[in-house]
């Protein structure tokens, strides 16, 4: 039945063979795993008892849906990864275990982050009940820099568990039979994974100056994936393009009135 609906998905992406077909108990544990991590981001909410109650967490859905396609994009990641080059051995395990654990690990500080800079960007500034039933700013100015920091330190480590995965398995080209093309896009995988470990460093490095904005600033480093990405991905264009050529003539082959 799997190959059956699925199938014709499995052939692979663009210009990819994929070389991981039936789901591995590698990717059914992760799964779970992510699956636990999105139960996270709302494990903590109560049944609304009134109206005022409801309207709060409503008011909480942007940041409950930034972290959630924040967890998936992660996840696809994953997901590609598994698909493209199927790899099961030991290290694979093991570096797949590191990315697990950050994620589960990070699911809080990512919740409390969106959920700081949501009621910023409401105007209002988030406080919390003490047990002696005073109210507290849940976070302080001077620590929003080390807020930052614990993010970015995050963002960074599990972008660099996936150019360790992806460095991995282009050492295994030969034997995952990987054509130009495929060791190419390997390449600028590469490549894209380091863009993104650079911006978690540049913003992490923003938030250690000691100026009164520095966090802000450090946040506002993260508008610089899009536009880098999208330069990346018009540079690999580019550079894919000759070889896309390359593999379909050589498929074709040459004209049976040629010569």
């Amino acid at each position: 039945m799997r190959n059956l609906l699925f199938g014709p998905v499995q052939r692979g992406d663009r210009h990819f063979r994929w070389r991981g077909h039936d789901v591995s108990r590698v990717e059914g544990f992760s799964d779970a795993v992510f699956a636990f991590a999105l139960t996270l981001l709302v494990v903590s909410l109560e049944v609304p008892r009134t109206f005022a109650d409801l309207r709060a967490i409503m008011l909480a859905f942007p940041a409950f849906a930034a972290c959630f396609a924040l967890l998936v994009l992660v996840w696809y990641e994953h997901y590609l990864f598994f698909r493209r080059y199927g790899l099961q051995d030991g290290g694979t395990v093991a570096w797949n275990a590191v990315l697990l654990f950050l994620v589960v690990f990070y699911v809080y500080p990512l919740k409390f982050l969106a959920l700081i800079l949501l009621n910023l960007a409401q105007g209002r500034v988030p406080r919390v009940t003490a047990p002696d039933r005073t109210t507290l700013p849940a976070v302080q100015h001077a620590d929003m820099n080390d807020l930052m920091l614990i993010y970015g330190a995050g963002y960074f480590a599990i972008y660099l568990v996936f150019w360790i995965q992806t460095r991995r398995a282009l050492a295994r080209a030969a034997g995952l039979e990987l054509d130009a093309v495929e060791i190419q896009l390997t390449r600028e995988h590469l490549q894209r994974d380091l863009l993104l470990c650079a911006i978690g460093i540049v913003s992490m490095a923003v938030a250690l100056l000691p100026f009164a904005y520095s966090a802000f600033w450090s946040g506002m480093t993260y508008w610089l994936i899009g536009p880098v990405l999208w330069l990346h991905g018009w540079r690999a264009e580019r550079r894919l393009r000759p070889l896309v050529a390359q593999r379909a003539a050589a498929a074709t082959g040459p004209h049976p009135l040629a010569g």
